[in-house]
C-alpha cells in the first residue's frame, strides 16, 4: 500500500469517527418532505400514438390567494386511454399563480379516459387530489353525444359540483375546487382573501 492510499484511508477513518462521536448523521439535501414523490410525479408519460382518438381539453382557474402546482397520474387504463403525449401527465409540474388560469389543456383521449390530479402548494403540501374522467353520457344510439368531464364528488361521478380543499396555511383558509363543464375552479373559503378574478 503506497503512502497516498494510506493517508486517504486514515483521513476517511478520522472523518467517520468524528461523525460518530458527535452523533452527526449525514445531512439531507431534501428540504421539501414531498420532494421525492413530487420528482416521481413530474415525469410525463408519452403514450403510443393511437387512432382513432378524440381531442378534448380541460381548464383550471386558481382563485386562491396562493400559487398552486399540479401532478397527474393516469387511471387504471393507462396508455390504452390516451394517444401520444397529450395526456394529463404532459402538464405535470405546471404552476398556476394566484388569480391565474391555465387556458385550454389539450388532451387526446380514446373513449372513456380517467386520471387523478394532485394539487399542492409550492411547499409541496397537498391541498387536494381529485379523480377525473371523460365519459359519454347515456344518449340515443342514433345521436352523436359529446363526452363530458366528470369529477368524483363523494362516491358519485358528477359533471358539476365541488369538493373541500385541505387547509391551505393552517389558518382555516381552505376552500373548494368545483367543476363546471370542463373547468376546475379553486375558490377561497374567505373570498376577501382571494384576488379578483
Amino acid at each position: 500500500m503506497n503512502k497516498t492510499v494510506k493517508l486517504s484511508a486514515i483521513a476517511a477513518l478520522v472523518i467517520g469517527l468524528s461523525g460518530a462521536l458527535t452523533g452527526c448523521a449525514p445531512t439531507s439535501t431534501t428540504t421539501d418532505p414531498a420532494a421525492s414523490s413530487s420528482a416521481v410525479r413530474e415525469a410525463a408519460i408519452v403514450c403510443p400514438e393511437r387512432t382513432p382518438s378524440d381531442r378534448d381539453f380541460i381548464m383550471i382557474n386558481n382563485n386562491l390567494n396562493v400559487d398552486i402546482k399540479f401532478f397527474s397520474e393516469l387511471g387504471s387504463g393507462g396508455c390504452d386511454d390516451w394517444s401520444g403525449g397529450s395526456n394529463p401527465t404532459a402538464y405535470n409540474g405546471q404552476v398556476i399563480p394566484t388569480g391565474g388560469k391555465t387556458g385550454s389543456l389539450r388532451l387526446e383521449r380514446r373513449g372513456i379516459a380517467s386520471w387523478t390530479t394532485t394539487f399542492m402548494l409550492m411547499t409541496g403540501n397537498v391541498i387536494k387530489t381529485v379523480s377525473l374522467k371523460f365519459e359519454q353520457p347515456p344518449c340515443p344510439s342514433e345521436t352523436v353525444c359529446d363526452f363530458n368531464l366528470y369529477m368524483l364528488v363523494g362516491n358519485q361521478w358528477k359533471t358539476s359540483g365541488s369538493v373541500t380543499l385541505n387547509d391551505i396555511d393552517g389558518s382555516g383558509s381552505g376552500g373548494t375546487v368545483s367543476l363546471n363543464s370542463r373547468t376546475l375552479t379553486f375558490t377561497c373559503k374567505d373570498k376577501s382573501q382571494c384576488p379578483s378574478s
